[in-house]
């Protein structure tokens, strides 16, 4: 059975855009007709997910799925083995390294034929961000294609999000810290002269604590890499 599904109609909620919440970004989906998923009978495939990725598929893998059939270009089915994260490309479960702005959006059931939003989940399953924090998103399971219909959804900015008006450095303790971008560098032996220790130097910033408010805020630590 195929589904044609089209983009809702509604207006999205106008309370949930991400200045509400510290540290999250709202990202537009083009639903198209949904999404391809289907189920190949194997152990691997009883539980899948419908992932968000922020790169086309076309232009991330050169996959010709999403193109020939009309589905949307940023949502995937997706699953873990247990050795490996895949996607699905046409009837052909594929390898991929997931990227922090990857977004597991729905829980899919195969042998439930069920699929469940992972809204208001904030987790993480096998370095893939689970969940999002709000949207407009709705889903519902097919044969072949998992319906959406929605525009937008609200979840924590993957890391090449942050500092975008600064400058970043790996530092101590594992942490990343986005400098003023007058540091010109961030962190070094000459932080201080670079601009102030307040600004510019790793263990200062570290010291202070202070975790970025969204990804414009400078003189900060990236929340991304402090989450255990």
């Amino acid at each position: 059975m195929w589904l044609s599904i089209v983009s809702s109609t509604k207006e999205p909620t106008k309370d949930y855009a991400s200045t509400k919440v510290p540290g999250t970004c709202t990202l537009s989906v083009t639903v198209g007709n949904g999404a391809h998923c289907k189920h190949d009978g194997g152990v691997e495939a009883r539980l899948g997910f419908l992932m968000y990725t922020k790169t086309n598929r076309d232009t991330r893998w050169s996959s010709t799925t999403a193109a020939s059939g009309g589905y949307t270009q940023n949502l995937v089915c997706a699953r873990f083995t247990g050795l490996e994260w895949q996607y699905l490309e046409d009837s052909t479960w594929t390898k991929f390294t997931p990227v922090p702005t990857d977004v597991l959006l729905a829980r899919i059931e195969f042998d439930n034929s069920t699929i469940t939003s992972l809204k208001s989940e904030d987790e993480e399953f096998f370095t893939v961000k689970m969940g999002y924090v709000d949207g407009d998103l709705e889903f519902s399971f097919g044969t072949d294609v998992m319906g959406v219909v929605g525009t937008s959804f609200v979840a924590r900015c993957g890391e090449d999000l942050w500092c975008s008006g600064g400058v970043r450095a790996n530092g101590v303790d594992g942490a990343l810290f986005c400098c003023s971008s007058s540091c010109g560098t961030c962190g070094g032996s000459d932080c201080a002269s670079n601009g102030g220790l307040d600004i510019c130097c790793l263990d200062t910033l570290l010291d202070a604590g202070r975790v970025c408010r969204d990804h414009d805020d400078v003189s900060c630590l990236i929340p991304e890499t402090l989450l255990g």
